[in-house]
């Protein structure tokens, strides 16, 4: 059997990945889940766009030119972001 249906009416998901190609298809992953994407092809862009759109989920890549993954997540917290 095909497992539960996530609903997400629409909730915003930030993805950021500087490899165009994965971004892509997560992207498309996270359409067919319901989400509003919001990409972006570094952590700058990304972490701006959290917290600009209120995001409820961040999908961040972590080896990324200029700021990891990591340090997005730990200034995500830092502003009591949980998403």
């Amino acid at each position: 059997p095909a497992p539960p249906r996530v609903r997400t009416d629409g909730a915003v998901a930030v993805l950021a990945d500087d490899d165009a190609d994965v971004r892509a298809l997560v992207a498309l992953m996270l359409r067919d889940l319901g989400y509003r994407v919001i990409e972006a092809a570094d952590a700058n862009a990304a972490l701006e766009a959290v917290l600009a759109e209120r995001a409820v989920l961040a999908v961040i890549d972590v080896q990324m030119p200029g700021l990891s993954g990591n340090t997005v997540a730990y200034r995500l917290r830092s502003r009591d972001w949980r998403g």
